[in-house]
């Protein structure tokens, strides 16, 4: 026996295997049927009740149909099979209508407005209404032109929406304070006239509006999504960046940007919704082809009037299958008066009973009162149902239908169906699929299973669950999407698995595969074969093997499995997989808690990591901080020639995890991505955390050993990237901290000679100190710079602490003393940009520390020096300005000593107005005589007040040298001195007024007459005396 005789060819899974019911004939449609899970709400009470496929088909022929129309409306979400029960349904009573009682009207869900029409109208004679059929044929014609129907159609969508803006405006008079009928109001009036602006208007005409005038007239051909025949969708009104909405009309623009841009596209969605629910689009294509007229003599509508009325001649009864009301667009609103039109008035029946099953999905039963009310009961194909199990059955169960009617191919199901006489309604009629060269059951076909006796190869039930769950699953919960699975289980798998199958190179590239755990992803990687078996292998087991956690559970795919897809049987021991206990519960997801980063949840959280769900944060933080220890664990601190600088739980990123969004910049990535093909990032990671986190750091659990290998596997794997972040870590930090003490050298005057590691040395580490405190009455400038000398003075040492940790070499990891100092790295970190000026915030500094080090920044520092300087440079044009300019400290001293002794002798000193006697103006002398005077002039000569950062800097260094002591004592004895100075001048003055016009020559010659004249008496007494 051949297995590919049980491998459908793509012709017949084209022809049995369709995701739309419509396509279908009702020999497949048929035999794949399996019944759906249905329930239906009372429209009165909305009482909810679970029903079957037979309740439904009962209440659909039930013979209590007193008001003579009988509407059953199917809803369910998009792919769920509304359609395909709406064929069902139709097939039965096709099966029970033998006397021809149903008079039947299938509407597919894609027929154009003109089928749909001519279904109606074959109902009718057709010699008797040629006219009308003619009529209707002629409005309806597909030789209309799309450009010129689609002016037509904006033009009726125009009044639609005018009359819609009419009847809301009625409405909000009625009810002002209805905010949300006041928006559905602004977008009807403005709808219309922001897509005919004149920028606009061909955008919609050409990208828009087609698809609706098309659709009348093509149909809905290749329906991918149920969705996609709705009228509006939000980005139909969303403009192309190609269009300039500035250049549109002011009200336009502002409509756009204010009303339907704003809250975040809500506008959007809200237009749409009105374009929607108010059937606008219906009775524009309604008006566009005339159907609200009456052709040849009679309306649409009164065209199954006429229908109805000759069936109750004949005593039968109008049918209507819709398989998607939605999609009758141009006719909505004609056959929804129709279908809820009652047959009897006044207890006489008018017309016939009209019975109408429409599809119609989730929520448009909301939307119109008038049907929900008639219908009584609203019917629902259930996707959520009672647990995974029953989703997961029903699954394998479609499956296996649908690989039976492709293997049996399409002849052989129409024979078997006309054979029967197209009486399949009940089932029975096809049996299991068996290879007619072949008796017996194989034991391949045993080993991948069976489901209602048919063999479900290539698929197992492990597989189909694995799929199923892929295809199925929503929010964390499975729904049953029948689509889905005729997609994404079977058609893609099917179609291009045959032509690999046959070749022997099963499962092919093409088919997705979930990604393994990180133990199966090693085990793959351990297989002795190529990469392309490898990969063979792995989408076998993880799909066949529905996603193994460990490479022994791979032993419970069927070694048959390998042996079908030409596999080698792998070295595993091959045994049935336990039953796993039936566990009844909802199917969808209950909360879960935060995982705890245990064993066995940190190894299922990092699987479903790979698997693209978001790693929780607090999962993904244990992982960083243990991913930091173990780096900072093997990181050769004395070889990087700094002290112990841990990497941070902040610096490691993990892709797709929470909590990266607080990262330091340029982070440690423990991988690209979150796809883990290997499994290496996976045990890393696990055996990571389990070691520094599970069991903080001690080696002394079971598998510690395994653990330190995949932990050294993962250190060095991204040791570069830590070495890397570290030392530009510590460069950015050396660079501030090499700043800081740069500028504290510089305040303390240390003078730098160069900028190379020998000449830096000195001038960072060298010793410093300032003089003491500036005499009293100094000027605040001096005094401020002063006090900034002493600040930098207590900082130093801790600034060159902070530095050498940054580039010394410590003994041991705690070792406070560097042996030597890496000065390369400290002139290169001050090669550098940057000032000081916000250096303190990239260090990890003690606050104290750190408010200090803000108050000498750059901003304070270069204007108290710069006060400092012009306050100095002030004192020496003064000592210039009373002294000379290379003026003689000794010559002034002696001279003004002697002036001062003059001054007294004369009794002229004004001790009064000098402020002291001469014995304190002499010491006052003495002490400007023994000031460096000369040392300070000569140290502010070389300051330089450029502005430029350079001359700032050596201003900087010169004022920082500077004594300013010398020139305070010289500016105190100069203001003296010129007081002395100008008591002699006043002295000296006063001498001259009081001897104003007296010869000197005259009174000395008339003083010494009067001396000889005194002599002479004194002579001529002497004489007299000695006489007789």
């Amino acid at each position: 026996m051949s297995l590919l005789q049980f491998w459908p060819e793509a012709d017949e899974i084209n022809a049995c295997i369709k995701h739309e019911a419509e396509g279908a004939h009702d020999a497949v449609l048929l035999a794949v049927h399996r019944p759906s899970p249905l329930s239906y709400k009372l429209i009165s009470s909305g009482e909810k009740f679970n029903a079957s496929e037979e309740e439904l088909f009962q209440y659909l022929v039930t013979r209590d149909v007193p008001s003579g129309a009988h509407v059953v409306p199917i809803t369910g979400s998009s792919g769920v099979g509304k359609s395909h029960m709406v064929r069902i349904l139709n097939a039965r009573l096709q099966s029970l209508n033998e006397d021809g009682r149903y008079v039947v009207i299938r509407i597919p869900k894609s027929a154009s407005l003109r089928r749909v029409v001519e279904l109606i109208l074959e109902k009718l004679p057709d010699e008797e209404y040629a006219q009308v059929r003619a009529e209707f044929a002629k409005a309806l014609t597909e030789d209309l032109e799309v450009e010129t129907a689609v002016i037509r159609f904006q033009r009726e969508l125009d009044i639609a929406l005018g009359q819609l803006a009419k009847e809301l405006e009625t409405k909000v008079r009625a009810n002002p304070r209805d905010s949300a009928m006041k928006e559905q109001l602004g977008h009807a009036a403005a709808l219309s006239k922001f897509m005919g602006d004149p920028v606009l208007v061909d955008h919609f005409r050409g990208k828009v509006f087609p698809r609706f005038v098309q659709r009348a007239i093509a149909g809905q051909h290749q329906v991918e999504n149920e969705e996609s025949v709705k009228d509006f969708v939000p980005d139909d009104l969303l403009l192309p960046d190609s269009i300039d909405i500035s250049k549109s009309a002011f009200q336009t623009n502002a409509y756009y940007t204010r009303n339907l841009l704003g809250r975040d596209g809500e506008g959007l969605r809200a237009a749409a919704r009105l374009l929607n629910e108010n059937m606008v689009v219906d009775q524009a294509i309604r008006q566009l082809f005339s159907l609200h007229q009456s052709l040849g003599g009679m309306t649409l509508h009164e065209v199954i009037l006429e229908i109805r009325r000759r069936l109750l001649a004949q005593g039968r009864e109008l049918v209507v299958f819709v398989e998607d009301f939605k999609a009758l667009t141009g006719i909505q609103d004609i056959l929804l008066k129709v279908l809820i039109q009652e047959g009897v008035r006044d207890g006489i029946q008018e017309l016939a009973t009209m019975r109408s099953v429409i599809a119609v999905t989730d929520g448009y039963l909301d939307t119109e009162d008038t049907i929900a009310t008639r219908a009584k009961r609203e019917w629902k194909v259930e996707s959520e149902l009672s647990s995974p199990e029953e989703v997961l059955n029903r699954t394998r169960t479609l499956v296996a239908s649908y690989l039976n009617a492709a293997r049996w191919g399409f002849k052989e199901l129409v024979r078997h169906f006309e054979t029967s006489g197209g009486n399949g309604g009940q089932g029975g009629w096809i049996g299991a699929y068996a290879d007619p060269d072949d008796s017996g059951d194989s034991k391949v076909l045993s080993a991948f299973g069976y489901e209602e006796g048919i063999p479900l190869l290539p698929y197992t039930e492990s597989a189909i669950e694995q799929l199923a769950r892929a295809a199925l699953t929503r929010n964390n919960a499975l729904v049953f999407t029948p689509r889905f699975i005729i997609d994404n289980v079977l058609r893609s798998l099917l179609l291009q698995g045959r032509p690999a199958f046959e070749r022997g190179q099963f499962p092919p590239p093409g088919i997705n595969a979930p990604v393994t755990t990180a133990e199966v992803a090693q085990w793959l990687a351990s297989l002795p074969v190529s990469t392309e078996l490898r990969e063979r292998y792995r989408r076998v087991v993880s799909i066949w093997g529905n996603a193994p956690r460990t490479a022994a559970e791979v032993g419970y795919i069927p070694k048959e499995v390998f042996d079908a897809f030409n596999l080698e049987r792998p070295a595993v021991d091959f045994q049935k997989a336990p039953r796993p206990e039936a566990k009844a519960g909802p199917v969808l997801a209950q909360p879960q808690p935060q995982p705890r980063p245990d064993d066995d949840s940190l190894k299922g959280t990092l699987e479903k990591w790979v698997q693209g769900e978001r790693m929780p944060q607090i999962v993904a933080n244990h992982i960083r901080k243990s991913v930091a220890a173990a780096l900072n664990d093997r990181i050769d601190w004395s070889a990087e020639r700094c002290s112990k600088a841990p990497i941070q739980p902040t610096q490691i990123s993990i892709p797709n995890a929470g909590g990266e969004a607080g990262l330091a910049a340029n982070p440690i990535k423990v991988a690209e991505d979150h796809v883990d093909q290997t499994g290496q990032v996976r045990s890393e990671l696990a055996a990571v955390t389990r070691l520094y986190h599970l069991n903080a750091g001690k080696r002394s659990y079971e598998d510690a050993d395994d653990d330190m290998v995949w932990v050294g596997n993962l250190a060095d794997r991204l040791m570069p990237q830590a070495v890397t972040s570290v030392r530009a870590g510590i460069n950015q930090k050396l660079g501030a901290a090499a700043r800081l003490l740069h500028t504290n050298s510089l305040i303390l005057g240390l003078a730098a000679r160069g900028r190379t590691p020998a000449s830096l040395a000195p001038f960072l580490f060298g010793e410093a100190g300032v003089p003491p405190g500036v005499p009293a009455g100094s000027s605040g400038a001096f005094v401020e710079w002063r006090t900034l000398q002493e600040q930098a003075l207590r900082l130093r040492a801790d600034l060159i602490q902070l530095v050498v940790s940054y580039c010394g070499s410590f003994q041991g990891t705690t070792g406070k003393i560097p042996y030597a100092i890496d000065m390369v790295r400290v002139a290169n970190a001050l090669q550098g940009e940057g000032g000081t000026q916000g250096a303190s915030n990239a260090l990890d500094l003690p606050t104290e520390l750190r408010s200090a080090l803000v108050a000498m920044g750059e901003t304070r520092i270069a204007p108290l020096a710069r006060r400092a300087f012009q306050e100095a440079t002030s004192i020496r044009d003064k000592l210039v300005a009373e002294f000379g300019e290379d003026f003689d400290k000794n010559e002034i001293v002696e001279e003004l000593k002697g002036l001062a002794d003059q001054l007294g002798g004369m009794g002229a000193w004004p001790t009064q107005d000098i402020g002291m006697g001469t014995a304190a103006f002499k010491n006052r002398c003495d002490d400007f005589r023994a000031a460096a005077v000369g040392m300070s002039l000569a140290t502010l000569a070389n300051a330089s007040e450029a502005g430029t950062e350079q001359g700032d800097a050596q201003m900087l260094s010169r004022i920082g040298r500077l004594d300013v002591n010398p020139l305070v004592v010289a500016s105190g004895f100069a203001d003296v001195a010129r007081k002395v100075v100008r008591a002699a001048e006043r002295h000296a003055s006063a001498l001259e007024s009081q001897f104003e016009g007296v010869d000197p020559q005259a009174q000395a010659e008339e003083i010494q007459e009067l001396f000889r004249n005194l002599l002479d008496e004194l002579d001529s007494f002497s004489a007299g005396g000695e006489a007789p």
